[in-house]
């Protein structure tokens, strides 16, 4: 069932990234000031353009609309400063396959229906700080080319990032999405902050490109996410996220430094992901399966401290520098089968419960310390 639901989204994200494609071959049309859109805000009228350009800046903060309270929690409210009191748009807005070419300042902001940017150009900052999308948010293909702030947003529903662009900064921190979230073939140019986000349900950025630093520090995963075939080209930083579900990372690129220290996995997946600079898992916890098959590790790869509740597998791995899993406990089968160790392995004072280097390739072993049970294929 978790297959079919997973391969009817993977399809229809295809057909809409295709749809996306032809969509931004269609130039805007028309030019709207953006006075005529604040007006319809402001009267309460639905916001409705497709193919235009808007000249101004839709800034709503000096309009008379209404208030609504919402429900926040006292960490929200005193460590993030969230506000309990924000401005209500009670219509829907859809501004689509346009360009927006003034500053756009909706923070705060309830946004009762539906929210739709699909395939649509900012050219200038876009500020939804603290905003709640009560209905889906839509920005399948938009390009930001200036900061993008979501910051302590809420998405109640579906949320589309799809083929989304961001030139300059993302700050998505302190943001939730309660349900499905895509950020699939994603563009992040610079700094991508999801620090503190909470993904109630499935977060999807397979094939994404991070070209500058990405943080997810703290983040949470309740549903699975997913990394897969996504590519790092910054520093990475999941310190301290928690993976209530599968965390994939099949096929991943890291290109700098990947920091996955005090991460909590629940089964974590990094077969065949390549990190070409140090690798850092210090104190991470993998409370069930953790897979890191055919895995390649050219720099440094530290595991001190770490805890593997379950099967680890580092079947056919490469270890091109050294790989340190000094203190690490290991509670269940750890399988190093076939694996490479170009540089020093370091094992000092781990506890194993079974562990086999079945055909494994080590140059030089450190084990002082450890607890190993007849440790089968030392090569």
């Amino acid at each position: 069932m978790v297959a079919r639901r997973r391969g009817r989204i993977l399809v229809l994200s295809l057909i809409l990234l295709l749809f996306l494609v032809l969509a931004a071959q269609a130039e805007p049309s028309r030019v709207v000031q953006a006075e005529e859109i604040l007006k319809k805000i402001e009267l309460g009228e639905p916001v409705e353009y497709d193919r235009v350009t808007i000249i101004g800046d839709l800034n709503i903060s000096g309009l008379k609309l209404p208030k609504v309270r919402i429900e926040i929690s006292l960490y929200e409210k005193f460590f993030l400063n969230k506000a309990e009191e924000v401005q209500l748009l009670s219509h829907t807005i859809e501004i689509t396959n346009s360009t927006v070419r003034g500053f756009m300042d909706l923070n705060y902001t309830f946004l009762k229906e539906g929210a739709n940017f699909i395939n649509t150009r900012f050219e200038k900052p876009v500020n939804f700080t603290g905003t709640r999308f009560n209905q889906t948010a839509g920005f399948c293909g938009s390009h930001f080319e200036n900061d993008a702030k979501f910051s302590l947003a809420e998405f109640d529903q579906y949320a589309c990032f799809l083929g989304s662009r961001f030139d300059r900064n993302a700050d998505f921190s302190g943001g939730k999405f309660d349900l499905y979230v895509s950020f699939l073939m994603a563009n992040f140019n610079k700094t991508a902050d999801f620090s503190g986000i909470s993904f109630d349900d499935i977060a999807d950025f397979s094939g994404a490109r991070f070209n500058y630093d990405a943080n997810f520090l703290g983040a949470k995963f309740k549903q699975k996410a997913i990394f897969s075939s996504v590519h790092f080209f910054g520093d990475v930083y999941f310190s301290g996220a928690h993976f209530r579900e599968n965390a994939v990372f099949s096929n991943a690129i890291f290109c700098r430094g990947a920091h996955f220290s005090g991460a909590y996995f629940e089964n974590a997946y990094f077969s065949k992901a390549i990190f070409y600079h140090d690798a850092f898992f210090d104190k991470a916890q993998f409370n069930k399966t953790a897979s890191f098959i055919e895995t390649q590790f050219n720099l440094t790869a530290k595991f001190n401290d770490a805890t593997f509740n379950s099967i680890a597998v580092f079947w056919l791995a490469k270890f091109n520098q050294s790989a340190i899993f000094k203190h690490v406990q290991f509670g269940q089968d750890v399988r190093f089968w076939e694996s490479q160790f170009h540089k020093e392995a370091y094992f000092e004072c781990s506890n194993f419960f079974d562990v086999s280097f079945n055909s494994s390739r080590l140059l030089h072993r450190e084990c002082g310390g450890s607890r190993i049970p007849q440790p089968s294929g030392w090569g």
